[in-house]
């Protein structure tokens, strides 16, 4: 289990999208997830191991994105990912 927690920001937002520059106070951000993995033996050939997980549990995300041509490409904050589901399979020989 993971957590990062990030407090609320001054995040500077240039003109283009917006009508002039300004300064943003941004929300607080809490991104939780989990892992759990369980690994099979067979025989003493080769092992499997099966995971899965889920990332940014409560979804915090950037919810005010600049769009079309005039955006800010700079005005991004936040988790980097929304909710995300995994799974995934391994083998060894």
């Amino acid at each position: 289990m993971s957590g990062t927690y990030t407090g609320s920001m001054l995040v500077q937002h240039y003109a283009g999208y917006v009508a002039k520059d300004c300064e943003k106070r941004t929300q607080d951000f809490f991104d939780c997830g989990f892992k759990i993995s369980y690994e099979f033996r067979l025989k003493n050939l080769a092992r499997i191991k099966f995971s899965a997980g889920l990332k940014n549990i409560f979804d915090s995300y950037q919810s005010d994105f600049d769009k079309g041509e005039f955006r800010d490409a700079g005005y991004i904050y936040g988790p980097q990912l929304p909710r995300t589901v995994m799974f995934g399979v391994k083998f060894q020989i």
